[in-house]
C-alpha cells in the first residue's frame, strides 16, 4: 500500500480515538492522560492532560494502554513492486503505525510526534525503558520500530536436472533419472544377425503338395531389429514402445510368396502400479501370461528359436503379442508371482482385430519353494492357461525348423493344423532349476480344440468334436566359466546374463598395458561360455486330423561377451513324421546368430 493510502487510514483511525477520548472524560470525569512512554505498573505518575493538537499537526493515532505494557508492534508489509521515488506530499510523511500499550484500569488516546521522513519508535516490552537513542520527534526512552525482515523471493522446487544410471547388467545401457525421482526414460533396441545352412533328402524336401516339406535353402537373415524407448511417470505409471523393424507378410495374394517388410508393434503399453489390492495393471499389446519360455525375453534365449511348443500353440502368427488388460503381482515376499488377462484373439502381428466376441482370457502363477544365495540356488515351478475363442471361427497351429531361414513368409514349416471350431483351451505347466551353473528347464502343452470340424477349405467337411493336442520340451545348459542364470523375481522368468569377467577385445588388456602397467585382469577376460541341449517333441495328430509329429533335438553353444552382446551357434537335427510315410526323414541345419541389445 502506498504512504497516501495509509496517511489516510491512520488519519481516520486518529479521528475516531479523539473521539472516543473526548467521550470518555465526560463519561468517567477524568482529563485525557497521555501515557507514552509507559512507566512500570507500581511508579505510575500522574500524567498531564493532552493539549489539543495543532491545527498543522499529523492526524491522532490511538495508544491504547490497559497494563502491564505488553508492546505489539505492527510491522510494514514490504512492497511487492520496486521502491519508487517518493511523491512530495503536504505536511508529514508517517513511515510506520504506533504503538498499542494496554494498561489496566485506563483507556486513553495519544498522539504521535512524527517528523517529514522520520520512522515512529515503540516503547520497549516489560514496562522498563531500553533507550537506544531517540529518535528525531519521537519521545526519549523509546526504542526505534525494527526493520521488517527481508523476505526471500520464491523459490522453484521443481528440479529439471537429469542424472544418467548406468551399471552393468542393468536393463538398458541408456537410463536417464530427473533429481527427485519422479521421472525416468530409457533408449533400448536389439539386433540378432542370422545365418542358417540346411539339409535333408529329397523324399522330405517333397513339394507341400504331395505331403513333402517344400525345398529348403540356406538363408541368411536379420532376425529381429527392434526399438523401443519407454520410462515412468510421476513413480508409478510406466511406459513402453517399442517397434520390431523386421517383419514380413505376403504381398502376393496368389501364386509363390512375395515378401514385404513392415514395421510392426511388439510391447506398446502403459503400466499402473502399486493399485491397492490389485498391484499393477497394464493395458495395450503385451505378451499373454502363459509358458516360461515365452515370458523370457528373446534378447535372453539360450537357443537360437523357442521350442516347437511354442511356435504351434503359443506364438499363433502375432508375434506372441495380443491387445488386452492385464492384472499381475508378486506374492510371499516375491517367492511367487500371479498374472490374469483379457485379449482380443489376433491373428497378425499388427496389434488389431475386428469381430463379436473373440476374447482370450489367460492366467499363470508361479512360485519359488527354493530360492538361495540371490538366485544360485533355486526351483520354479508354475503353470499357464488359456481360453481362447476362435477369430473368424478358424485356428491355426504349425511349427517351423527352430533355424529360420529367410523372412518369415518362407520359413519351412514341418507340421500344420488347420481346423474351424469355437474356441481352443490349454494348459502349460512349467519348472525350471539353477544350481549354480546348471540350468534345467521343461515344459508341457497340453491343447484342446472345441468343436472341430476339418477341412477349412473345402466341403464336406466332418465334425471332429473335441481334438487333442500336445507337445512338450527339456533342456539343459551349464556355464563353463562359472555363471549362473539369474531369475528376475519380478516376471517369474530368466533374465540377463552377467559374465564374471567381460571379453574386452583381443588387444593387450590383461598382464602388462600398452604403457607398461598391469591391467586389471577381471576386466578383460573370455566372457561367459555356456553349453546345453534341448529335446522337444510336438503331437499334431489325433483322430482323423493328422498334421503331424516332429523331434528335434537342438545343440547349442553361447558365447556372452559382456552383458548386452553374445555369438550363439546351434547344431538341429528333426525326424518328421508325416501323414504320408514316404516323407518320413531327417533335416539336418546349422545356424549362428550375432546378437546385441541395449
Amino acid at each position: 500500500m502506498g504512504r497516501r493510502h495509509w496517511a489516510a487510514a491512520i488519519a481516520a483511525l486518529g479521528l475516531v480515538g479523539t473521539l472516543g477520548s473526548a467521550a470518555r472524560a465526560q463519561t468517567v470525569g477524568q482529563p485525557a492522560i497521555d501515557v507514552t512512554p509507559p512507566m512500570p505498573i507500581a511508579a505510575l505518575p500522574a500524567l498531564p492532560a493532552i493539549p489539543p493538537p495543532p491545527a498543522a499537526a499529523a492526524p491522532f493515532k490511538p495508544v491504547v494502554t490497559v497494563g502491564p505494557p505488553i508492546v505489539v508492534p505492527t510491522t510494514v508489509l514490504p512492497s511487492p513492486k520496486p521502491a519508487t521515488p517518493a511523491v512530495p506530499t503536504a505536511g508529514p510523511v508517517i513511515t510506520e503505525l504506533p504503538a498499542m500499550v494496554i494498561v489496566p484500569g485506563q483507556v486513553t488516546m495519544s498522539p504521535v510526534q512524527t517528523s517529514p521522513g522520520t520512522p515512529m519508535t515503540l516503547p520497549p516490552a516489560g514496562g522498563a525503558p531500553a533507550t537506544t537513542g531517540p529518535a528525531t520527534g519521537a519521545p526519549a526512552g523509546t526504542t526505534p520500530l525494527p526493520a521488517p525482515a527481508a523476505t526471500a523471493p520464491a523459490q522453484d522446487t521443481y528440479d529439471s536436472s537429469v542424472k544418467f544410471k548406468f551399471k552393468p547388467g542393468d536393463e538398458h545401457l541408456l537410463q536417464m533419472e530427473s533429481s527427485n525421482g519422479l521421472f525416468k526414460f530409457f533408449v533400448g533396441g536389439r539386433l540378432q544377425i542370422d545365418a542358417v545352412w540346411l539339409r535333408t533328402s529329397d523324399a522330405v524336401a517333397a513339394p507341400t503338395t504331395r505331403g513333402g516339406i517344400g525345398r529348403i535353402d540356406d538363408a541368411t537373415n536379420f532376425r529381429r531389429a527392434r526399438f523401443d524407448l519407454g520410462g515412468t511417470f510421476y513413480k508409478n505409471i510406466d511406459f513402453l514402445l517399442e517397434f520390431d523393424f523386421i517383419n514380413t507378410f505376403n504381398a502376393e495374394r496368389t501364386g509363390a510368396p512375395l515378401p514385404g517388410n513392415t514395421p510392426a508393434p511388439t510391447d506398446l503399453w502403459v503400466t499402473f502400479r502399486e493399485i491397492p489390492y490389485i498391484g499393477n495393471l497394464r493395458i495395450g499389446n503385451q505378451k499373454p501370461p502363459i509358458s516360461f519360455e515365452h515370458m523370457v525375453s528373446s534378447r535372453f534365449l539360450p537357443f537360437m528359436e523357442r521350442s516347437l511348443c511354442f511356435d504351434a500353440f503359443i506364438e499363433n502368427q502375432n508375434n506372441g503379442f495380443e491387445l488386452g488388460a492385464t492384472i499381475f503381482d508378486t506374492y510371499a515376499d516375491e517367492h511367487g508371482t500371479w498374472a490374469l488377462g483379457v485379449f482380443k484373439n489376433t491373428r497378425n502381428i499388427f496389434g488389431w482385430n475386428v469381430g463379436d466376441g473373440e476374447y482370450d482370457v489367460t492366467g499363470r502363477v508361479t512360485y519359488l519353494p527354493i530360492y538361495e544365495n540371490d538366485g544360485e540356488f533355486l526351483v520354479h515351478v508354475g503353470v499357464g492357461a488359456s481360453h481362447r475363442d476362435f477369430d473368424d471361427d478358424q485356428d491355426r497351429m504349425r511349427a517351423r525348423l527352430l533355424l529360420r531361414n529367410g523372412p518369415a513368409v518362407l520359413h519351412t514349416i514341418v507340421a500344420e493344423v488347420r481346423t474351424l471350431g469355437s474356441s481352443r483351451d490349454q494348459v502349460v505347466p512349467e519348472f525350471a532349476m539353477v544350481w549354480g551353473p546348471l540350468t534345467i528347464q521343461a515344459e508341457y502343452f497340453g491343447v484342446w480344440i472345441n468343436d472341430a470340424r476339418v477341412p477349412v477349405d473345402t466341403a464336406p467337411r466332418r465334425d471332429v468334436g473335441t481334438a487333442c493336442f500336445q507337445g512338450a520340451y527339456a533342456q539343459v545348459l551349464y556355464f563353463l566359466t562359472g555363471e549362473h542364470d539369474r531369475y528376475n523375481r519380478k516376471t517369474g522368468a530368466f533374465g540377463r546374463v552377467i559374465p564374471n569377467s567381460p571379453f574386452r577385445g583381443f588387444g593387450p588388456c590383461c598382464g602388462e598395458c600398452e604403457d607398461g602397467t598391469t591391467c586389471d585382469t577381471t576386466e578383460c577376460g573370455p566372457g561367459a561360455w555356456q553349453i546345453g541341449v534341448r529335446y522337444s517333441w510336438l503331437d499334431l495328430d489325433n483322430k482323423i486330423i493328422r498334421g503331424g509329429t516332429i523331434h528335434d533335438i537342438t545343440f547349442g553353444l553361447n558365447w556372452f561377451l559382456n552383458p548386452y552382446m553374445k555369438w550363439q551357434w546351434n547344431y538341429i537335427c528333426e525326424y518328421r513324421n508325416a501323414f504320408n510315410p514316404a516323407r518320413d526323414g531327417w533335416i539336418h541345419g546349422f545356424g549362428t546368430r550375432i546378437a546385441f541389445d541395449f
